[in-house]
């Protein structure tokens, strides 16, 4: 039997619309720190393991520019921001009845239109160590620019990208729409990739990858 957690869990209306509202405001204030990355996409072991000796046309091919903004990372609090997003972890933690024991990350992420006219970005997990750990997405806005679940999960014994990327070797299960106050629950070793916003100017989500109890 599998031990992975299959299901991929949308809650509608996670937050009140309130507290829904003032997360966007604070994220869209010209005040608020976006950085910029190259791959926003991709983690950093992907390039570490597969881009080491590319040139930079291999590299620009496989990569999705984007922003991001770390609130908590490897090393604790990174953000003065943090506080502002604590009450959604508890709420996190009240509606899917699981309580945190190790938060991993928290990272916003915003992609700006782009009409690329590519499905989806590079899939991938946000980490590769052992363990039981969840990854959920917030939406933070209502815009296009799908998240695709794929059915294949991480597995060391399956080498997904030699040379690149090979779509030949996913599937989708499913895709999300985003939309403002959703929450997605999904096992963090499931493979899943974003996709540009092609009709709206900006598509913004906040990561959270957890261990629980």
């Amino acid at each position: 039997m599998s031990d992975h957690f299959e299901d991929i869990v949308e809650i509608d209306n996670f937050i009140s619309p309130r507290y829904a509202e003032h997360l966007k405001q604070t994220v869209m204030d010209a005040k608020f720190p976006w950085y910029f990355n190259r791959d926003i996409t991709s983690p950093l072991w992907f390039w570490q393991q597969n881009h080491l000796n590319d040139s930079t046309l291999e590299v620009e091919e496989s990569s999705f520019t984007g922003f991001m903004h770390i609130l908590w990372g490897r090393e604790g609090k990174e953000s003065d921001f943090y506080d502002i997003f604590v009450p959604l972890l508890y709420s996190m933690e009240e509606k899917i009845n699981m309580t945190i024991a190790e938060l991993v990350q928290l990272r916003l992420g915003l992609f700006t239109l782009n009409t690329n006219r590519q499905p989806y970005h590079v899939p991938h997990v946000d980490y590769q160590d052992d363990g039981l750990k969840y990854t959920a997405i917030y939406y933070l806005n209502d815009s296009d620019g799908d998240t695709y679940f794929f059915n294949e999960f991480l597995d060391p014994n399956i080498k997904r990208f030699i040379n690149g990327y090979d779509p030949s070797l996913f599937t989708v299960a499913k895709s999300v729409k985003p939309k403002q106050g959703k929450l997605v629950l999904f096992d963090g070793r499931r493979y899943h990739a974003s996709s540009y916003p092609e009709s709206t100017p900006e598509r913004m989500v906040l990561n959270i990858n957890f261990a629980p109890v």
